[in-house]
């Protein structure tokens, strides 16, 4: 089981910032490894430090929280760390897998995720929707034709694109009831 920086500094969850700061200058002086004797301090050393880091920055340690807490709730925690694989570096990032993985699936993301899912499919449904209409104006035995009104005799005519009037006009073209259109002649 992987100790959590409470753990490592030996404080409990609800500590304040002096007692975390506390906690850490006590145990910064024991396994210092220019203080220290033994060279295997030098590990738990980084450490409380990291510990230390994490839980006196506000932010951070409200993440570190909600870390905790979901890898409660789903088993299984990581802490990121590291430049690539084992480094110790502080502003590390996490190996590209990983962090995709973190990326996709926070709280936040499968939020924003899940709401475009739903407004893509609820777009992709009115489009099939409007082409439902369209053909049911067009080809279920309706009674509306394609046409336009010419403002000379403002009748409503069918589209010839080889009149030169209709040219010039390039007019707009509405579905009109079959028996309104007058056929040219």
């Amino acid at each position: 089981m992987v100790k959590s920086h409470y753990d490592t500094l030996g404080i409990s969850k609800e500590a304040d910032l002096e007692e975390i700061k506390k906690a850490f200058r006590v145990l910064s002086m024991q396994t210092h490894p220019d203080v220290a004797s033994d060279k295997s301090q030098g590990e738990r050393f980084k450490q409380i430090s990291e510990a230390y880091r994490v839980l006196s920055n506000e932010k951070e340690r409200k993440l570190y929280d909600l870390e905790v807490e979901q890898a409660n709730r789903f088993g299984g925690f990581r802490r990121r760390q590291g430049f690539g694989f084992g480094s110790d570096h502080p502003h590390a990032k996490s190996p590209a897998p990983q962090g995709l993985m973190e990326i996709f699936f926070r709280p936040r993301n499968v939020l924003i995720g899940v709401a475009f899912g739903i407004f893509s499919g609820l777009f992709v449904r009115s489009l099939i929707r409007d082409d439902k209409k369209e053909r049911k104006i067009n080809f279920q035995g309706s009674s509306k034709v394609e046409a336009w009104k010419n403002p000379k005799s403002g009748r409503w005519e069918l589209p010839a694109p080889w009149d030169p009037e209709y040219k010039r006009l390039n007019p707009t073209l509405h579905f009109v009831s079959r028996e309104k259109v007058q056929q040219r002649k």
